[in-house]
């Protein structure tokens, strides 16, 4: 199934949970978060600062909601930097 064109970004398997998508709810998280960790440890290790080619790197898609104080979005972040990602925020 593809996300973008029948999800609205959201992946197939997403579907498939009971919390709210895109929220802190137990079960959408422990969905995400083996993903996010298994992306954030590729990000990682081929970021530029690394001597990698990836420069940036996009938390999530689709999504209207201010990300500003947003638990999830959060989350996401605490996760990619957990994981070794270098995060900056615009404005730097």
């Amino acid at each position: 199934m593809n996300g973008e064109t029948t999800g609205g970004g959201i992946p197939g398997w997403a579907s498939n949970n009971q919390g709210a998508l895109r929220t802190n709810a137990a079960d959408y998280t422990s969905a995400w978060t083996p993903y996010i960790t298994q992306m954030a440890l590729l990000v990682a290790k081929n970021q530029i600062s690394n001597g990698g080619p990836i420069i940036m790197v996009q938390a999530e898609n689709e999504f209207s909601q201010a990300a500003t104080h947003n638990p999830y979005m959060q989350a996401i972040e605490d996760t990619y930097r957990a994981n070794g990602v270098t995060i900056r925020k615009p404005g730097f």
